[in-house]
């Protein structure tokens, strides 16, 4: 009953606001690029507890889905949840090159990052952004992790690094070369060190083919300043 009460509300919501809802948690941006597809590849950098793939599962069905999580916990999680033949996880950070790297693993474990957080700024409110471990994983290439993926198009990846994102990027571009659309977390404030702006994966999206096709806001500061939007790039 609360449930059903509670997706009339969110409807009536969305018409008002002209934008298509959907009751499998996918953002309604990304949504109406996905009507219609079915058994789509889907590549999910920064899988996080594997929601976002569980969505896309849901709204128009996985025929490979390819989750990279460098947390060690949340990766034995994805393992034990999303098994082949369908599915593959990747206990590794996703970057620029191949080798070991140290993880900050944050309280708030969705901020944790391979690049340093800028903890001080007023902007973070009250999250809770205290490290809480560093640990050594392994780091890879997108074009690594998908060399031997038997997949002509990978229909939509998804980013989600923390400020990292050019990094992926630079190890992608054989994978991005077969992909059709991107959905990647942008920022537009410098919340960790050396982490990419929104100006600049638009640039370096645009110089491998992809053009801007929506936005979605994202986190803001306790002062309402938009510090970071979901950004979907279409070839």
């Amino acid at each position: 009953m609360l449930r059903t009460l509670k997706t009339k509300v969110k409807e009536t919501l969305c018409a008002l606001m002209h934008v298509e809802y959907n009751s499998q948690g996918v953002p309604v941006t990304l949504a109406k690029h996905l009507r219609g597809r079915s058994h789509i590849t889907l590549v999910d950098v920064g899988a996080h507890e594997g929601e976002f793939t569980r969505s896309i599962d849901r709204f128009c069905g996985l025929s490979r889905g390819i989750l990279v999580e460098p947390q060690p916990e949340l990766a034995r999680r994805l393992s034990a949840t999303f098994r082949e033949p369908r599915f593959r996880v990747i206990d590794a950070v996703a970057s620029d090159r191949i080798g070991v790297i140290n993880l900050e693993i944050n309280h708030f474990d969705a901020t944790s990052s391979i690049l340093e957080m800028h903890r001080h700024l007023p902007q973070l409110g009250g999250l809770d952004v205290r490290k809480k471990a560093v640990v050594a994983c392994p780091i890879t290439t997108l074009d690594a992790v998908l060399a031997n993926e038997e997949v002509r198009v990978f229909d939509l990846v998804k980013l989600d690094v923390q400020g990292a994102e050019h990094l992926v990027i630079s190890g992608g571009d054989k994978t991005l070369e077969r992909t059709q659309l991107v959905w990647t977390e942008v920022s537009f404030v410098r919340l960790y060190q050396g982490s990419s702006l929104f100006h600049e994966v638009h640039e370096l999206l645009g110089d491998r083919g992809f053009r801007l096709a929506e936005l979605e806001s994202g986190f803001r500061s306790p002062e309402g300043e938009l510090l970071q939007a979901d950004a979907l790039f279409v070839r």
